[in-house]
C-alpha cells in the first residue's frame, strides 16, 4: 500500500510499487514507456505515469511573486522541503490511490552547509515503465559520489538554476555532468517578474553545448528514446 500522512506542520509521503507489471511484449513496451509531464511554474510539477500522478512541491497562495497554484488533483504530493513556496500540500487534492510506479527520497542538503543555514532538502526519483525521473527540490550543493550511485542516470531532471537558494547556473552544470541526465528542465529561477528577484534568470545556464529546446506549451512527454537536451515548457501565468 502507499499512503500520505500529516504530522504537525511536517509532511511525509510514503510511496511504494503497488501492482508490479507482468512481462510485455516490445510493442507494448513502446507504447506505454511515457511520462506526461505538467510545469506549473517554481519548482512545481505533475507527474503522469504509468496511470498514477503525483504533484511535487506545490507552492501556498502569495508564496512566489507572479504565480497562483491552480487547482491541482492527483493521487499523492511530493514536498522536498518545508517553505512555503514548496509545501503548500493542501493545495492539492489527493486520491490516496498507492501509485503504480516506484518513488524514493535521496536525502539532501538546502545549502553548503550540510542544512545547517537552509535545512535538509529531498531529492525524489521515480522509477516506472522503463524511465527515471528526478526532481532535485531545493538542492543546495554538488552531490557526492553516494548521492549520484543512489539517484542514477535521469531521463528526466528536474532541476534547480537560479542560486541564491539553491545551486547556481555553474553548479548546475556540474551537477549535469555527475549525473548525465537525457533531458533537463531548469527550475526554480527569475522570469520576467515571475519569481524572486534575488533568483538568477537562465542566461547563465543555457551558455552550454546541451542543446535547447524550446516548448510551445507547459506540458511535454518523456520517453526513453528522446536526445540529450535542455528542454524548455512555457512559463504559463
Amino acid at each position: 500500500p502507499g499512503f500520505y500522512m500529516r504530522q504537525s506542520r511536517t509532511f511525509f509521503v510514503f510511496l511504494y510499487l503497488s501492482h508490479p507489471r507482468q512481462s510485455t511484449t516490445k510493442r507494448e513496451v513502446d507504447e506505454v514507456s511515457q511520462a506526461r509531464i505538467t510545469w506549473f511554474g517554481h519548482s512545481c510539477f505533475q507527474v503522469e505515469m504509468a496511470g498514477s500522478s503525483i504533484v511535487l512541491d506545490p507552492y501556498g497562495v502569495g508564496a512566489v511573486p507572479g504565480l497562483r497554484l491552480p487547482d491541482l488533483n492527483a493521487d499523492t504530493v511530493h514536498v522536498s522541503h518545508e517553505h512555503t513556496d514548496h509545501n503548500a500540500a493542501q493545495r492539492v487534492i489527493c486520491t490516496g490511490r498507492p501509485l503504480n510506479f516506484v518513488a524514493r527520497e535521496v536525502p539532501g542538503d538546502h545549502d553548503h552547509h550540510d542544512g545547517a543555514r537552509r535545512g535538509k532538502n529531498k531529492i525524489l526519483v521515480m522509477e516506472g515503465e522503463g524511465l527515471r525521473i528526478v526532481h532535485m527540490g531545493d538542492q543546495g550543493r554538488l552531490l557526492t559520489q553516494e548521492q549520484i550511485d543512489a539517484i542514477g542516470k535521469p531521463d528526466l531532471l528536474m532541476l534547480p538554476v537560479g542560486g541564491y537558494y539553491t545551486i547556481n547556473a555553474d553548479e548546475a552544470h556540474q551537477i549535469m555532468e555527475q549525473l548525465q541526465p537525457t533531458v533537463t528542465v531548469p527550475m526554480h529561477y527569475r522570469h520576467n517578474r515571475v519569481g524572486f528577484q534575488m533568483l538568477d534568470t537562465l542566461d547563465a545556464f543555457l551558455v552550454t553545448d546541451v542543446p535547447v529546446v524550446r516548448a510551445t506549451e507547459k506540458q511535454f512527454t518523456i520517453t526513453p528514446d528522446m536526445p540529450r537536451q535542455i528542454l524548455l515548457p512555457v512559463l504559463v501565468q
